[in-house]
């Protein structure tokens, strides 16, 4: 699960998949 890239992905900055 992606759930533990809250503020990690440069795209959504939230549930990046």
């Amino acid at each position: 699960m992606e759930l533990f890239r809250l503020n990690v992905s440069p795209n959504n900055g939230i549930w990046s998949s």
